[in-house]
């Protein structure tokens, strides 16, 4: 056998080794990011009761609590957690003035916050809160344009996207207009 042949062997080896376990790697990454999304206990948003306090005459009282936690129980990382909170309120007002005053029905976007978590080890869970104070609340519609007679609703977009298996995989969970009652 000439050198160049032993020499074609042994990389076309070491091709067939690499490519071999990179699909292995890729195969048990994907088992088990199928077991951490199937599992509903592995992901809590929210966690437990949102503490969340809003006063339009007093802006400084307003806060919010979003308790959450991600277990990982996956055989790589869980990397890059993102985990993102928008509050909207929806309020009446009236539009316009005298007899033919309109209610109008308006939907403004008060909080928008984030928390990040760099990494979850495999079999650990994380538990975390993202909270927002007085400081983060924005466009809060002043307490005289709230009509009393509408029900102000208060509702939460939660945003949560991480990756996995050497960032191989990445995953994004959205739950829209979660409602949320004053504490």
């Amino acid at each position: 056998m000439r050198v160049s042949r032993i020499i074609r062997l042994i990389v076309r080896i070491v091709l067939y080794v690499f490519t071999i376990s990179l699909t292995i790697v890729s195969l048990l990454g994907g088992l088990s990011a199928i077991t951490i999304i199937t599992n509903p206990d592995n992901i809590g948003i929210p966690d437990g009761d949102i503490t969340f306090t809003f006063n339009a005459t007093n802006p400084a009282d307003n806060y919010i609590n979003v308790p959450f936690n991600f277990t990982n129980d996956g055989y790589f990382e869980l990397s890059n957690l993102f985990v993102r909170v928008r509050l909207n309120m929806t309020y009446g007002h009236y539009s316009g003035g005298g007899p033919t005053a309109l209610n109008v029905t308006t939907t403004r976007n008060i909080f928008d916050g984030n928390h990040t978590i760099n990494s979850i080890p495999a079999t650990q869970t994380i538990n975390s809160n993202l909270e927002g104070d007085s400081s983060e609340f924005k466009n809060i519609p002043l307490p005289a344009n709230i009509s009393s007679v509408e029900p102000v609703i208060f509702g939460a977009d939660i945003f949560v996207s991480a990756s996995y298996s050497l960032n191989l995989l990445a995953f994004r969970v959205e739950i829209l207009n979660f409602t949320i009652t004053l504490t």
